[in-house]
């Protein structure tokens, strides 16, 4: 089952989506944890398209020319995004496009009053504006398209020009439905007024998903052709609510998420643990190899020799008869148990990623200035020690592997997880910050039980002259990184 919560002008409604198709929820309560996702959808005013031109520019520069432009355009709002450019042109304009489309929820307080009830991982957010897009702009769709979308209570109009969403409207207010021709059609005219569209011209297609015949035949006269509805979506042609289409967007994940990291850590790192989870699976049952149906063989007869057991007059011919069908099967017991060591080690023992995510964040999150430009989360041999592949000479690595011992003592059995990241603090930061910052971050992790600090820029800056600002500036310039091993959880006996 899959729950959304439809943010509009009403509030927020939770629905799910069940073997009947997608129903009304009460609202889980908010002192309530729950760890089923939910997927937000809105149906805001204030949902917005714009669109830029991009210098030619590749890779980081053209990512970071993009998120500046996202911020001075809507600068009140985190709920922001590029959407993936249209494929079209040349070689040089596929790998760089010269216009890129933005799209915003501004200013996002209903938005983020709405997440701040949810206790649930967020999935993300996604607006119905965006939704309406990825439906007009098919390949079976004109270029050009007018997508309308009927709801109880109010309309949206959304027009696609070379299959780039450029103008939303939301219009609220309940009409007679010569009154919602009328506003299509005054959406038209100003499209041609301000020379988006050409006047005149060409019939443009319209997309009605709902609305009546009235309001086909009154655009139908106005230079609009009414376009077919998929054959699916006949049945709701005159329905009330199409919820079920927007919705069903929405939990396929497509492009145009706008939530920031910050409401979605939980998800995300629920998303990573379970790939991690598969692969771990993958690999033990790799290790296993040809053999594998044998094995199960083999446990199915270890099984039967147990309940022979009971039965003392004929216990000895029962476990013989036992082994002897474990030898037809042509696995040793001491492969089948290694097989369960390795699972038991690989996949019930796997360093919990989720929890050491989590934990990084709220470290991180104490300076909300700085960004995290790399980091990598690696996990160690149980002899291995850490951080040593960024050491240049082996008495630093040897001094790092003592280090290691005095936190881990007589346990090289202890698996470990090396975290490695690189930040970058606020541009124009000075000395004296920086070094507070530094140790800030540093002291954040010592906090952690059992982590040990290998690479600490903090240590570095403590013996640098602060009020020597051409000593201090490079490390502004220049990244900034720490290494901290921290031990996995406790690994369960086989």
């Amino acid at each position: 089952m899959h729950n959304v919560v439809h943010v509009s002008v009403a509030g927020a409604v939770w629905w799910q989506k069940t073997a009947k198709g997608w129903q009304t929820m009460d609202a889980p309560d908010t002192n309530t944890n729950t760890k089923a996702p939910v997927w937000v959808v809105t149906d805001l005013a204030e949902e917005t398209f714009s669109e830029i031109k991009v210098p030619r520019v590749f890779g980081a520069d053209r990512a970071g020319y993009i998120r500046r432009q996202l911020a001075n355009r809507f600068p009140d709002s985190v709920f922001r995004i590029a959407l993936p450019p249209p494929q079209a042109g040349g070689l040089m304009d596929r790998l760089a496009p010269p216009r890129q489309t933005l799209t915003a929820i501004e200013p996002a307080d209903r938005v983020e009053l709405a997440l701040a009830h949810i206790k649930a991982p967020v999935a993300g957010v996604w607006s119905t504006s965006m939704l309406m897009a990825r439906i007009g702009q098919r390949a079976a769709m004109p270029a050009h398209l007018f997508v309308v979308l009927f709801q109880p209570g109010g309309m949206r109009i959304l027009f696609i020009k070379q299959r780039v969403p450029v103008l939303t409207r939301l219009i609220t207010a309940t009409q007679s439905e010569l009154e919602q021709a009328a506003e299509i059609i005054r959406t038209v005219r100003h499209l041609e007024n301000t020379h988006v569209m050409d006047r005149n011209k060409e019939r443009y297609g319209v997309l009605l998903m709902g609305g009546s015949a009235s309001v086909k035949a009154k655009l139908s006269e106005d230079r609009l052709n009414i376009l077919p509805l998929p054959n699916r979506w006949s049945v709701n042609e005159e329905g009330a609510s199409w919820n079920k289409v927007i919705f069903d967007q929405a939990i396929n994940k497509p492009p145009g998420q706008l939530a920031p990291l910050k409401f979605r850590i939980s998800f995300v790192a629920s998303e990573i643990k379970k790939y991690a989870r598969l692969i771990s699976i993958f690999v033990a049952l790799s290790a296993v190899g040809l053999v594998g149906v044998n094995a199960f063989k083999a446990l199915q007869a270890e099984r039967l020799g147990i309940e022979l057991k009971k039965q003392i007059k004929t216990v000895e011919s029962k476990i013989s008869k036992a082994d002897t069908d474990i030898s037809a099967y042509g696995v040793s017991p001491d492969m089948v148990r290694k097989a369960l060591t390795l699972d038991t080690e690989e996949v019930e023992n796997a360093p919990d990623l989720e929890q050491h995510m989590i934990r990084l964040s709220e470290i991180i999150s104490v300076i909300p200035e700085m960004r995290v430009k790399r980091w990598q989360w690696r996990v160690l041999e149980p002899a291995e020690a850490a951080c040593t592949k960024d050491l240049t000479s082996a008495s630093s690595a040897t001094a790092v592997a003592e280090s290691v011992d005095q936190i881990y003592p007589n346990q090289t059995s202890v698996r470990k997880v090396e975290l490695q990241m690189t930040v970058s603090f606020a541009e124009g930061i000075g000395p004296r910050l920086l070094v507070k910052q530094t140790e800030e971050i540093s002291n954040k992790f010592r906090k952690w039980s059992g982590a040990l600090v290998i690479r600490d820029p903090a240590l570095s800056l403590r013996k640098t002259d602060v009020s020597i600002p051409s000593l201090i500036r490079p490390n502004v310039v220049n990244e900034t990184g720490w290494c901290v091993s921290v031990p996995a959880k406790i690994m369960v006996q086989p």
